[in-house]
């Protein structure tokens, strides 16, 4: 069903693909959509474009070209990370209780190889890295931190932990799921010090079925896939050339890219000091709207919850960047209602929102803000509001008084529901 003047704010679960980033797609599926595998003309002029599209990629995060290898999701990239990592039985893999279920159950998978162990959250989300590293020994072979909770918008800093786990053991390698921070965060995998960090493409206005991973050059990991030996033997199967350029074009369009095609080759339009203030500068003007979200539905006079941290991410020319909660991701508990009756009801009255996350959102309870200790109460009523750079003021301030009004039309029923 498909509601003119909807607003759609669930965008951590998926985006609306760009239509600049569809439109340039098209022609490499009607026009050049050659192997760039095969060895004619046409086809090693299309590699040299996804080529160039993958350097513009990888630079976004601070990697190199050839430390960038493209997957058909997110949930490959973590599988072929946590799969293919580790190179003898019986070490430890050591996770947080709020990694994405990609990352989570693969581990629980894997038990009988490796011992797994997951560290605690803090009340507000983000690990407890005191517990994290106390948890890091000699046998310790991978650590996975996500990066931004996508189920709560809670940032881990990645580097910091990353540091404390090499200090402890200089031989661990470390991961980050940064599904939730790629194009909105400023992210440099190479200063970071990680060794595999996971992109995807569709929750920044990209095509779905494109993703990518880190692997930091040097760094063993055995294939998940084999085959023909693409992707230089990381990940077999024809590549994804319209997804790749999707990607790239999604990036350029929001201003985190580097690079614009011209004549079929990538040109530098950014340099490497001013590509981060470009990606500051969107992260303020979404900071501006997830407060103003904030302010209006704590003065709405219903008993809420909001989940995560308590400053959210903003950009300070003296500082970089400060806080431990993405704007782009607001979770809060309307302590009294069914989530779902209540985001039901917003979407039949043009306001989508979430239910935390979109791969547990028809299981009962949530895994993440159990561990944060939230009451049953809270946990049921909890609903996941998730902003884009696309998300208009006026969308915040229609959806936010929508909620308020289906929120307390509920609660209102339930009331005289009760007093029959």
């Amino acid at each position: 069903m498909i509601i003119r003047n909807m607003i759609y704010l669930d965008n951590a679960a998926t985006t609306r693909v760009k239509p600049e980033a569809a439109d340039f797609v098209r022609a490499f599926m009607t026009a050049e959509y050659f192997n760039i595998g095969a060895s004619y003309p046409q086809a090693a002029a299309l590699a040299a474009r996804a080529g160039e599209a993958r350097k513009a990629i990888a630079e976004t995060v601070g990697a190199r070209r050839d430390e960038l290898y493209f997957t058909g999701s997110a949930t490959e990239a973590n599988n072929m990370v946590l799969r293919g990592a580790i190179r003898a039985k019986n070490k430890t893999l050591l996770l947080t209780a709020g990694e994405h279920a990609s990352v989570y159950n693969t581990a629980q998978s894997l038990k009988a190889a490796y011992t797994v162990k997951i560290a605690p959250l803090r009340a507000d989300g983000r690990v407890d890295t005191d517990r994290l590293s106390d948890a890091v020994d000699e046998n310790a072979a991978l650590v996975s931190v996500i990066h931004v909770n996508n189920e709560t918008g809670a940032v881990n800093d990645i580097a910091a932990i990353c540091r404390a786990v090499k200090a402890k053991n200089k031989n661990c390698l470390f991961h980050s799921d940064g599904v939730q921070a790629f194009g909105k965060l400023p992210v440099n995998v190479r200063e970071s010090g990680i060794d595999f960090y996971t992109v995807s493409g569709h929750k920044i206005g990209a095509p779905k079925g494109i993703a990518a991973l880190y692997v930091r050059k040097g760094v063993y990991l055995n294939p998940l896939i084999t085959g023909g030996g693409q992707e230089s033997g990381m990940r077999a199967g024809t590549e994804n050339v319209p997804g790749i350029m999707g990607l790239y074009r999604a990036l350029q369009v929001t201003g985190n890219g580097f690079c614009h095609f011209d004549n079929g080759f990538c040109h530098s339009e950014r340099s490497e000091e001013s590509r981060p203030i470009t990606v500051n500068r969107q992260l303020s003007t979404v900071n501006l709207k997830a407060v103003r979200l904030r302010e209006i539905l704590s003065d709405g006079g219903l008993k809420l919850k909001f989940n995560g941290g308590d400053t959210f991410l903003k950009s300070d020319a003296s500082e970089g960047i400060m806080g431990n909660q993405s704007p782009y991701i607001t979770s809060v508990s309307v302590v009294g209602l069914k989530a779902e009756t209540l985001s039901n009801l917003c979407a039949e009255r043009g306001v989508v929102i979430g239910l935390g996350s979109a791969c547990a959102a028809s299981k009962e309870g949530n895994r993440v803000l159990a561990a944060m200790n939230l009451a049953r109460s809270e946990i049921d009523g909890n609903i996941r509001i998730s902003l884009c750079a696309d998300t208009t003021d006026e969308e915040i301030e229609r959806a936010a008084k929508v909620i308020l009004e289906c929120a307390k039309e509920l609660l209102d029923n339930k009331v005289k529901s009760n007093d029959k």
